[in-house]
């Protein structure tokens, strides 16, 4: 009688790069002590969360990469403009992390400061620029339930269950994690090795109109405030390679 095997607890994907691309992939795992089995399994967990199609296991980050918006006054209208005249940052809510406060602002279409479910379902929202060298994720606070589409997890946020999502209810269920790695050095306009608050802001700018996005400014320099403050350790209002992931 045949015994019948147990369930394979892991299974093996190919995946083929050319040689350089190998060589530079494994280099860098090995700066930041991160396997390779490790990074890749990372990105894998993400792209499933992004399809709602994750096994109850696997913490599904809502939002992997994300493009911002901001509602606050900012100098901010053309690519050129952003880099020549820089950025007026307008002061932020107290009571939110900037980043979180620039995605609420982005998803916030209509600008009336507050998230319908519409404007959460939006299909244009739910396509992420890539950020080159940075990654932007924000992750529900507790339990996640399994296979959760994005109208449920629209329903979860809404605590006052109006039907509209507001920056107080936002940023009371969500954390925000952002990581920088060398490819945003791209964003350095001045060669000083460094990327600053209006570069960091001008560089999101660019990939996001490259992406097809049609406002491609909205929230980049608030966007730009907070990833700055969060990962600037010297606090001289830029990041460079030491404040990259290790």
């Amino acid at each position: 009688m045949n015994r019948q095997r147990p369930p394979k607890k892991t299974e093996t994907i190919e995946i083929r790069l050319s040689p350089d691309a190998k060589q530079a992939f494994m280099a860098s795992c090995e700066k930041r002590k991160r396997s390779a089995s490790a990074v890749i399994r990372g990105f894998i967990d993400l792209y499933i969360a992004e399809t709602n199609r994750a096994p109850q296991s696997i913490p599904i980050k809502e939002f992997d990469m994300l493009r911002l918006i901001n509602k606050n006054k900012l100098r901010l209208s053309a690519l050129a403009g952003c880099i020549a005249a820089g950025f007026a940052l307008a002061t932020t809510s107290a009571a939110a992390d900037p980043r979180v406060e620039a995605v609420f602002q982005w998803l916030d279409a209509d600008h009336d400061e507050a998230i319908s479910k519409q404007e959460f379902l939006s299909p244009e929202k739910t396509g992420e620029a890539s950020f080159n060298g940075l990654m932007i994720m924000l992750t529900t606070k507790g339990a996640i339930p399994a296979n959760e589409t994005r109208e449920r997890l629209f329903a979860r946020m809404d605590q006052t269950k109006d039907g509209m999502l507001s920056l107080e209810e936002l940023s009371s269920i969500v954390t925000v994690e952002t990581v920088l790695n060398e490819p945003v050095l791209q964003a350095d306009q001045d060669g000083d090795g460094k990327v600053a608050e209006g570069e960091l802001a001008a560089y999101i700018t660019a990939r996001r109109a490259m992406a097809g996005d049609r406002s491609p400014a909205a929230g980049a320099a608030l966007m730009a405030h907070g990833v700055i403050a969060a990962h600037d350790a010297d606090k001289d209002g830029a990041v460079g390679p030491e404040d990259f992931a290790g």
